[in-house]
């Protein structure tokens, strides 16, 4: 009666109940005890319309009331899905199913997706009957955190799976009685028995009782102690016989008595822990065998095994020495022990590969021996730390008695090296200086280190230096003691020293060379006084054939003086006795005209010969940085019209891009020798002008070759470069170009010279 009750007064108004809810006198009262209760309900039709629903329903699912009410549940919610995500086909749903059926669903896990969230309820539906008519009732409540709790709590066994799986060693839970509860382990062949013999079953029943009782007394320290526990055994099992493993026991549950039990396969390590302790039996007889001072330090113990050669290099028997590092440290010179000690420290740290110290032991007589110790770590743990440094010593007190005496000898010859007023050098066969002494230091401007670093084919003079080499070469073959020859060095500054440089050789026992001493007088002084008279010489010389040339010179504007002035003024002179005896006007015309063309022709000479006389006189010209390709171009552009009418090829190769000369000249000589090559060019074939300038023993030099007429030098050979010269007719041409190109070169000391084949074509090459 009160549930109907409560579930009249919370779906239909005072005014719409019948006689028996409407007069309870707490309707009011029941009515807020529906709206207070934790879970949602709502009420539905057969057609799935919602009647009502309380407040709760409506905070579960986030909606409004004026949303709901009058609505279908397909209309409200997007989706419906199992806790598996899966979604529900439409006639699945819980409350559909009921209904449809009539058949009541109890406590359904069911998620129900809205426009703003997925809520996971607990829900129940059920069909009920008000006022005869039948309805359903849903009720539900949130369960968004235990699916959330569940979610996770799977996450984390999934994860604890893969790690336990991943492992290759055996792990099981067991109690403190040593019943398993539980094991994991990615390989089943490891368990000894079937996987599922081991469940619920005793240690006592799976091993021999000389196993399974110290099993389980470690089980229980490690409860007692609450602190991990191990143990390795070997398999008592004849599958896995020769199997040795270690039990590591450590506690998860104390109060409820439970251990881990995790059995790890050792076999290889046992096997190689094995074979480093025969190695080691081995190491200690060939220690004992070698007949060397050797010893064998093992850090975590600090001990150290001594062979007997070392004690009785010390002067000790056998049985005097102990184990232990104190027997080193009580002997070493105070004066070694930081370098000793510094030494090993950075082998400790890898920063060397291995200790080589020499130091002082004290022998039993009380007088200190050198030894020579040499090291070297040959074990460390997994985190890098050293385990074990092997050693052997070797008494060299003899060998350092004897370098002090070449110490000493040593320095008896620096003094006489170091200080002698020449200049010396020792140096080694491949050239490298060893030594060198001040004086030399100071004769080539370097410091010592840097000689040092040079071998003397750095500082020799290029043109002396195969004579110094020939002569080094015959005195290794013993085909003389010493040489003596004058050489110059350069010095570091750049300039030359001149120099008498006497070489010996020094040899081995066996009669092999070792290095060469140098001893080197500086002659510069005498050399310059020598040049200087060589200078004068040569300058007198140069002197001479420049007077000779422009004696030469001079002769030849004589000759064209002479020659082309000669003509034109006798026909003047005999033009003008003809005017005077003239007995006409028409002959006195015809005089006057062929006189004013020889005072034109003679002007045009006299024009020529000045122009002769510039050049010659002109050497002051000012030089700058001449580009061949501007130049070039320039002129190309300037005979592009002859060019463009013979069909003209131009081909540049500039293997020397700038010179240092007067720009009008160049100009001058390189626009005359093209344009001869376009005036005679081939009637039979287009031209071909190829301009090139290279270098040759140091002296720059253009070339421009032409594939035209060519000249017969045969013939016309003497004449090329004579002023007036003609060698093809029928051509404007006055035979001058020629003459001044080759004075305008010789003018600044180059020359020009000429190739050429009738019919093949010609190539004038200039040296500046």
């Amino acid at each position: 009666m009160l549930a109907s009750a409560i579930q009249a007064c919370y779906f239909y108004p005072r005014a719409m109940l019948s006689t028996e809810f409407r007069d309870l006198p707490d309707y009011e009262l029941l009515q807020e005890v529906v709206n207070m209760i934790n879970e949602g309900l709502i009420i539905k039709d057969l057609n799935g319309q919602i009647i009502t629903f309380n407040q709760q329903a409506l905070n579960l699912l986030d909606l409004p009331a004026e949303q709901c009410r009058g609505k279908n549940c397909a209309d409200l919610f997007i989706s419906f899905c199992h806790s598996d995500l899966r979604l529900y086909e439409f006639e699945e749903v819980p409350s559909v199913v009921t209904m449809r059926t009539g058949k009541a669903v109890q406590d359904a896990v069911i998620g129900i997706k809205t426009e703003k969230a997925l809520n996971w309820v607990s829900l129940s539906s059920k069909v009920i009957s008000i006022g005869g008519t039948p309805y359903v009732l849903i009720s539900f409540f949130d369960i968004s955190n235990i699916i959330e709790a569940n979610r996770k709590l799977a996450e984390k066994e999934r994860h604890l799976q893969l790690i336990v799986s991943s492992i290759d060693d055996m792990v099981f839970e067991i109690t403190a009685g040593g019943n398993i509860l539980n094991y994991w382990t990615n390989d089943t062949q490891q368990l000894f028995y079937n996987p599922d013999f081991f469940l619920d079953r005793n240690i006592g029943e799976l091993f021999p009782p000389e196993l399974s009782k110290p099993f389980l007394e470690l089980i229980t320290k490690s409860l007692q102690e609450n602190m991990p526990c191990g143990m390795e055994y070997q398999s008592p099992f004849d599958s896995h016989k020769d199997s040795w493993y270690y039990m590591h026991v450590r506690p998860i549950h104390t109060l409820e008595g439970k251990v881990a039990v995790v059995i790890s396969d050792i076999t290889e390590e046992r096997k190689t822990q094995q074979k480093l302790a025969e190695m080691d039996r081995r190491w200690k007889f060939v220690l004992e065998s070698s007949g060397q001072a050797l010893w064998d330090f093992d850090f975590p113990t600090r001990s150290v095994y001594y062979t007997d050669v070392w004690k009785t290099m010390l002067g000790y028997n056998p049985d005097e020495i102990g184990m232990g590092r104190n027997e080193w440290e009580s002997r070493v010179h105070p004066e070694d022990v930081k370098l000793m000690n510094d030494a090993v420290q950075l082998h400790v740290e890898g920063k060397i590969p291995y200790c080589e110290v020499e130091h002082r032991l004290m022998h039993k007589d009380g007088a200190y021996r050198w030894i020579l110790s040499k090291s070297v770590i040959t074990e460390r743990d997994v985190a890098g730390n050293p385990l074990r440094m092997l050693g052997i010593n070797m008494d060299i007190t003899e060998r350092i008695h004897n370098m002090e005496q070449i110490r000493i000898s040593e320095q008896k010859f620096n003094q006489a090296f170091q200080y002698s007023a020449i200049g010396m050098a020792l140096v080694e066969m491949d050239g490298h200086c060893m030594e060198v002494n001040e004086t030399f230091c100071k004769m080539l401007g370097y410091t010592a280190e840097e000689l040092r670093s040079m071998t003397f084919h750095q500082f020799t003079h290029p043109d002396d230096l195969s004579e110094d080499v020939a002569n080094m070469d015959k005195l290794v073959k013993g085909e003389f003691r010493s040489y003596t020859l004058e050489k110059r060095y350069i010095h570091k500054q750049g300039h030359f020293i001149w120099s008498l440089l006497t070489v010996s050789l020094v040899r081995d026992s066996n009669g092999e060379p070792i290095f060469c001493i140098g001893q080197v007088q500086d002659i510069s002084a005498s050399k310059v006084l020598i040049d200087a008279l060589a200078r004068q010489n040569a300058q007198l010389e140069l002197t001479t054939l420049d007077l000779e040339q422009k004696i030469n010179q001079l002769e030849e504007f004589n000759q064209i003086v002479a020659h082309n002035l000669r003509s034109p003024a006798g026909n003047i002179q005999m033009l003008i006795h003809e005017i005077e005896n003239a007995t006409s006007e028409a002959d006195r015309d015809e005089y006057l005209d062929l006189l004013k063309l020889s005072s034109t022709a003679l002007i045009e000479t006299l024009q020529e010969l000045i122009d002769i006389l510039e050049i010659r006189v002109n050497n002051c010209l000012p030089f700058e940085s001449c580009h061949f390709t501007d130049i070039t171009d320039k002129v190309i552009k300037q005979l592009l019209a002859g060019i463009q009418h013979k069909n003209a090829s131009v081909v540049t190769n500039f293997g020397v891009q700038d010179i240092f000369y007067p720009k009008v000249y160049l100009e001058s000589i390189i626009q005359n020798l093209v344009s001869n090559a376009l005036k005679y060019s081939s009637p039979e074939r287009p031209p071909q002008i190829n301009i090139e300038t290279y270098l040759h023993k140091g002296t720059v030099c253009l070339s421009v070759r032409d594939n035209g007429l060519g000249i017969d030098l045969n013939k016309y050979g003497s004449q090329i470069f004579k002023f007036r010269k003609i060698f093809h007719r029928g051509f404007d041409s006055r035979g001058v170009g020629l003459f001044m190109t080759r004075n305008q070169i010789e003018t600044l000391g180059g020359k020009i010279t000429v190739e050429s084949e009738p019919d093949i074509g010609t190539t004038f090459t200039i040296k500046f």
